[in-house]
């Protein structure tokens, strides 16, 4: 009876698929993770996924977010995650709430990070290897912290891109290699966590420097510098509205207006931090990473390169993950508070080992070709060494890393929790500064204290008359559908008129019956939304239109777009072409009497 075998594509997904489960097994044993970024992301996918089911394609600003005052949590937070857990959670999970979608949307993180770098480490090693590559990449320690422990989802989508570049960069260093697919994946890391992306750009550098040979030094830095125009051009839908309006929110945001816990000096390697505990455990992750880097590296100098000749790209990729490597460690220590401290973009990553993504892909690059090189070793020997290394080095080499995750599995065990999660109505206590919007932390009922203008702000009506009302007079609110409300009003005199939502630039009101546009301000007081009306009825709309720098960016990533699949046809046209002059070739070769195999001439 022959042995039923399934297709590669299929045993893939099916391995990456459970090994993810188990990942996200405490979900299903303890209930979701209670970590950093719960409290805002459960509320934030809800509104997030209610609104793109109501047709709002892009919900930059959250509606319902918090307590129905609105938000503008998506003009500055990298949406990607969201949309891929939304998408994910529909199809496999359509009756599901927000936060069993969320574990769904976990499941998928992982799943995908360990397809993406089997591909990276396939095309440089066997599909064993790169089989048990990817399932170590998805189960290091910090990876499990990253997703499982802070509940970092954007931060954690960095696992699933970075592989990927780093194959785009190694296809466009060879002869006539591509770079759509690093600039895809550069594209789809600025649109899953900016200060990854940020972390990422110096190491792509060091790679591309490492693959290059004399006389393509400077094609490569071109292709290099086309890779980040479109990564970044694709991302701009994103990424220009998101750094055009930081004026729209408190100086300094992410940094100076949350506290010391955010300044990235204070979480440098022996610096004094207030949750030393945590401290201590992410960078025992990251060294443990680490260790066996340097494990792999011993391995592979130990071993030379012998009659195993492997492509020439090899050694070049080792050095640039160590050096990689080595760099990450050295932006973690005390030598590099200078730069923490003077490098604006850089203050805003917050955490320097955020560099962990960077020090786990290269980490695992360098392990996984150390054990194929064993294999190669070892196989040649025959016997029982071939059966050892052609099936039990690489699984073996997986308890390295499956015992620390299930180590912190167990140790943060208490991080899960089945308490009912804030939904968007809720969700006021949770309203990260850094998504406040600049009126409202200036205003006068904020500066007693943020809790002083919640209390006060939760009591108002959805809308009132702020001045002196006349008996008679009347206004009134209806919401149309996701971010459109008509008003209607009965007034005697001019009045000041107040709605409970948070100002924001993008608010228009318009009167339904002249067509004007109404003035719309932040109150001093709330910095919700104010505007003056004339007496007389009125019927008014109000709705949300794009904010100028919004149609630059969507305009940006159209034109990037264009050229990313021109580039795409272009190559498949080049491919193409090379594989016709292939065929001729053989042809005229086959048809020529020293060809030997087309007929003889009488």
């Amino acid at each position: 009876m022959t042995p039923l075998r399934l297709p590669h594509s299929v045993t893939l997904l099916v391995v990456f698929s459970l090994v993810a489960l188990v990942a996200v097994g405490p979900h299903f044993i303890f209930g979701y993770p209670d970590g950093d970024g719960a409290p805002t992301n459960v509320p934030w996918f809800e509104s997030f996924r209610q609104q793109l089911l109501a047709g709002d394609l892009y919900p930059r600003w959250l509606v319902d977010y918090p307590d129905g005052l609105g938000a503008p949590v998506f003009y500055f937070y990298a949406p990607a995650p969201f949309y891929l857990t939304a998408a994910i959670g529909t199809v496999l999970c359509p009756g599901c709430d927000a936060v069993d979608m969320l574990s769904v949307g976990h499941w998928a993180i992982f799943a995908l990070s360990g397809l993406t770098f089997y591909a990276w480490i396939r095309s440089l090693t066997d599909r064993l290897t790169g089989m048990i590559a990817g399932i170590a990449y998805v189960v290091l320690p910090y990876h499990f912290l990253d997703l499982e422990v802070r509940n970092a989802i954007g931060e954690s989508m960095a696992y699933v891109w970075t592989p990927l570049i780093l194959l785009g960069l190694r296809s466009m260093a060879r002869s006539n290699g591509s770079v759509v697919v690093a600039a895809a994946a550069y594209a789809g890391l600025i649109l899953s966590h900016l200060p990854s992306a940020l972390l990422m750009t110096p190491v792509m550098i060091v790679f591309t420097a490492a693959l290059a040979r004399r006389r393509t030094v400077v094609p490569l830095a071109l292709k290099l510098s086309l890779v980040g125009l479109i990564g970044i051009g694709l991302a701009a839908v994103y990424l220009v509205p998101a750094l055009a309006l930081r004026d729209t929110l408190p100086a300094d945001a992410w940094i100076a207006a949350s506290g010391p816990h955010y300044f990235p000096e204070t979480w440098l390697l022996f610096h004094e931090t207030d949750m030393p505990d945590f401290g201590a455990i992410v960078y025992a992750s990251l060294a443990y990473s680490t260790f066996l880097a340097l494990a792999g590296l011993t391995a592979l100098l130990a071993l030379g390169e012998g009659a195993h000749r492997e492509p020439a790209d090899h050694r070049p990729i080792v050095l640039a993950a160590a050096v990689s490597i080595a760099l990450s460690w050295l932006m973690m220590t005390g030598l590099a508070e200078p730069i923490w401290l003077h490098v604006s973009a850089l203050r805003q990553v917050q955490f320097p080992w955020r560099l962990g993504t960077v020090v786990d892909v290269c980490a695992a690059t360098i392990v996984a070709f150390a054990v194929w090189r064993l294999g190669l070793v070892f196989k040649s020997g025959g016997g029982m060494a071939r059966l050892w290394t052609g099936h039990g080095l690489p699984a073996a080499s997986l308890l390295f890393v499956a015992v620390p995750m299930a180590l912190l599995m167990w140790e943060f065990r208490g991080n899960f929790t089945r308490e009912e999660w804030t939904t968007p109505s809720t969700a006021s206590d949770d309203f990260p500064i850094e998504y406040r919007p600049k009126w409202v932390v200036g205003s006068t009922w904020y500066r007693e204290s943020y809790e002083h203008w919640s209390a006060r702000v939760a009591l108002l009506p959805e809308i009132r008359i702020l001045s002196g009302a006349e008996r008679g007079d009347s206004v009134s609110v209806a919401r149309l559908d996701n971010a459109t409300f008509e008003i209607t009003a009965a007034l005697s005199n001019l009045e000041t008129v107040g709605l409970r939502r948070i100002y924001f630039p993008h608010w228009r009101l318009t009167d339904l019956l002249s067509g004007a546009t109404i003035p719309l301000r932040p109150a001093a007081d709330t910095g919700l939304v104010e505007f003056n009306l004339a007496p007389g009825r009125k019927r008014l709309l109000l709705d949300t239109v794009d904010v100028g720098i919004e149609h630059w960016g969507s305009t940006i990533s159209v034109v990037s777009l264009v050229l990313f699949l021109a580039l795409i046809a272009v190559e498949r046209r080049a491919e193409l072409g090379q594989a016709r002059r292939t065929i001729v070739r053989l042809w005229r070769s086959s048809r020529s009497p020293r060809g030997g195999a087309g007929p003889i001439d009488g």
